[in-house]
C-alpha cells in the first residue's frame, strides 16, 4: 500500500465532509416531516430503538478499529496472507456478535412493557420494530469486516460514495413511504434494506482492490484471538465510552420519563450529533497513524496531531458558534412552538462538545500508534461518570439534567486526558494554545461580533433572515481564515492537493 500523504488525507477528509453534508441535510429535512406523519410519541419510540441499536454496537468489542489498524499495518508491509487470517478471525467474531445481539433484542422485545415506558397501544408496534432491528444488527456485524478493510486501505472516498448513495436513496424512499401512509414499521424495514445494500457494496469494492483476499469464518478462530485482545480490548472500552455518552441518554429517559420526553430530548440531541459529524472525518487518521507509526515517523505524527487539532477544532468551533448564534431561531422555524426545552438541551450539549473537540484528534491517533494505557483508563472513566451523573441529575433537573451530565463528563475526563496528551506527543500546553486554539479564536471572533450585530438588527423570525445570518457568519469566518488564518506553507499544500483532485482540461 502507498505511504500516507497529505493529499490522501485531504481527499479522505473531503469525502467524509461531503457525506456529512448530505447526511445532515437529509436528516434535517426528514425530522419534522417524520414527526408530522408518525407523531411525537412514535418518533420518541423510534429514537429509543435507535438508542438500543447503537448500544448493541458494544458487541463490536473494538473489532472495527482493530481491523482498520491491523489492515493498514499489514498492507503497509504487503502481508496479505496475515491480513486474510486476521480478517477471517474478526469475521467469525462478528457472526457471534450478531447472534448475541439478535437474542438480546428479541428478549427486550418480549419484556418491553416491564422495562420501558411504552404506551399500551404502542406495545405491538414497539415489539415489531425491535424484531426487525434485531435482524438488522445480526446482518450488519459481519458486513463490518469489509468496511474495516476498506478503511485500512484508506479508501474513504469509496466509503463516502457508498454512504452518499445510501443516504439519498433512504431519503427519497422515506418520503415516498410516509406519503403513502406506511408508517414507522416501513422505515425500519428500509433501514434493514439499506444495511444490506451498503454491505454488499463494500464486499464488491474489497474484492476489486484485493482480488486474492478470500475470507472464511471458522469456529477454530474463536480459540486464536489472544493477539487481538490488547488492542481490541482498548477499542471495546472506547466503544463503551462512546456508546454510553451518545446513546444512553435516550434509554435513561425512556426508563424514567414518558416517551414524548424522549422525542423532545431527541430534537436537541440530534442537532448536536449533526454538529459532531464535522469531527467524524478524523477517523481517517487512524490508519494514517498506524501507517506512520509502522514506518517510525515520529515527527510527522506530532505534526499530524497539531495540524489536525487546529483544523478540526476550527471546524467544530465554527459549527458550534453558528448554533449558539442561530440555534434557537432554527429550532423554532424547523419544528414550530413547544420545543424550548430542546433548545436548552442543545446549548448544554454544545458546551461539552466544544471542550471535547480539542482532544478528538488524539483520541484517534493514540490507538493508531499503539499508545493504549492512558487512553484505556480515560475511556473506562467515561461511562462510569456519565451513567452516575445522569442518574443523579435526571432526578434533579429532568431532561436538562441528562444533558448536563454529558457535558460534565466531557469536562472531567478530557481535562485529565489533555495532561497526558501533552506528555505523549511531547508538546507543551502553551504550544497547543498558540498553534491550535488562538488561531481559532482569531478567525471566529470577528465573525461572532458581526453576527451578533446582524441578529440584533434583524428581529424578524423567518427562514430568509436565518439563512442571511448564517451566510454573514460564514462569509466573515471564511474571509478571516483565508486572510490570516492560513500560513503560506498550508496554502501551498492545499493548492497542491486540490490540483491533484481536480483534473486539468486536455
Amino acid at each position: 500500500m502507498r505511504a500516507t500523504t497529505w493529499a490522501r488525507l485531504l481527499r479522505n477528509t473531503f469525502g467524509q465532509y461531503l457525506v456529512t453534508g448530505v447526511s445532515v441535510l437529509t436528516g434535517l429535512a426528514l425530522v419534522p416531516f417524520t414527526v408530522r406523519h408518525i407523531g411525537l410519541a412514535n418518533f420518541g419510540l423510534w429514537a429509543l430503538v435507535n438508542g438500543l441499536f447503537g448500544t448493541m454496537g458494544l458487541l463490536d468489542a473494538g473489532l472495527s478499529p482493530t481491523l482498520t489498524k491491523k489492515s493498514a499495518e499489514l498492507l503497509a508491509k504487503n502481508d496479505e496472507a496475515t491480513l486474510k487470517e486476521t480478517a477471517s478471525r474478526i469475521l467469525t467474531l462478528y457472526f457471534v456478535a450478531g447472534g448475541v445481539a439478535l437474542i438480546i433484542l428479541c428478549a427486550l422485545a418480549l419484556f418491553a412493557r416491564e422495562v420501558f415506558h411504552v404506551p399500551s397501544d404502542s406495545i405491538h408496534t414497539f415489539r415489531t420494530v425491535m424484531l426487525i432491528v434485531a435482524l438488522q444488527l445480526a446482518v450488519s456485524f459481519p458486513f463490518s469486516t469489509w468496511t474495516g478493510i476498506t478503511a485500512g486501505l484508506q479508501d474513504y472516498h469509496v466509503s463516502s460514495a457508498i454512504a452518499i448513495v445510501i443516504n439519498l436513496a433512504k431519503f427519497i424512499l422515506t418520503v415516498f413511504l410516509l406519503k403513502l401512509g406506511f408508517g414507522l414499521i416501513s422505515l425500519i424495514w428500509l433501514g434493514l434494506a439499506a444495511t444490506c445494500a451498503g454491505g454488499l457494496a463494500y464486499i464488491i469494492w474489497v474484492s476489486h482492490r484485493l482480488p486474492a483476499l478470500r475470507l472464511k469464518p471458522s469456529l477454530r478462530y474463536l480459540n486464536q484471538i489472544s493477539e487481538l485482545t490488547r488492542f481490541s480490548g482498548s477499542m471495546f472500552i472506547w466503544g463503551i465510552a462512546g456508546r454510553v455518552v451518545m446513546e444512553s441518554d435516550r434509554i435513561i429517559i425512556g426508563l424514567f420519563l414518558p416517551m414524548t420526553s424522549v422525542g423532545v430530548y431527541e430534537i436537541g440531541l440530534r442537532i448536536c450529533n449533526y454538529s459532531r459529524s464535522v469531527l467524524y472525518p478524523v477517523f481517517t487518521f487512524l490508519p494514517a497513524a498506524s501507517d506512520l507509526s509502522a514506518r517510525d515517523e515520529t515527527e510527522r505524527l506530532q505534526k499530524l496531531y497539531l495540524v489536525g487539532t487546529k483544523y478540526f477544532g476550527l471546524f467544530y468551533a465554527f459549527v458550534a458558534c453558528g448554533l449558539f448564534l442561530f440555534g434557537r431561531q432554527f429550532i423554532q422555524l424547523w419544528m414550530g412552538p413547544g420545543f424550548d426545552t430542546s433548545i436548552v438541551i442543545l446549548f448544554v450539549l454544545l458546551i461539552g462538545n466544544v471542550y471535547q473537540s480539542q482532544n478528538v484528534v488524539a483520541h484517534v491517533l493514540l490507538p493508531g500508534m499503539g499508545r493504549l494505557r492512558v487512553f484505556t483508563w480515560i475511556m473506562v472513566a467515561y461511562p462510569i461518570l456519565n451513567l452516575a451523573l445522569s442518574l443523579i441529575f435526571i432526578k434533579v433537573w429532568g431532561l436538562v439534567g441528562v444533558a448536563l451530565a454529558t457535558t460534565a463528563t466531557y469536562f472531567l475526563a478530557e481535562t485529565v486526558f489533555l495532561y497526558f496528551i501533552t506528555r505523549i506527543f511531547e508538546v507543551k500546553i502553551s504550544r497547543i494554545l498558540i498553534s491550535c486554539h488562538l488561531p481559532v479564536l482569531a478567525i471566529l471572533a470577528p465573525a461572532v461580533v458581526v453576527s451578533l450585530y446582524f441578529r440584533a438588527m434583524m428581529v424578524e423570525q423567518s427562514w430568509f433572515v436565518l439563512i442571511a445570518g448564517v451566510a454573514v457568519f460564514s462569509a466573515c469566518s471564511a474571509g478571516a481564515l483565508f486572510t490570516y488564518g492560513l500560513s503560506g506553507a498550508e496554502r501551498d499544500r492545499i493548492r497542491a492537493a486540490a490540483a491533484r483532485l481536480i483534473p486539468r482540461p486536455a
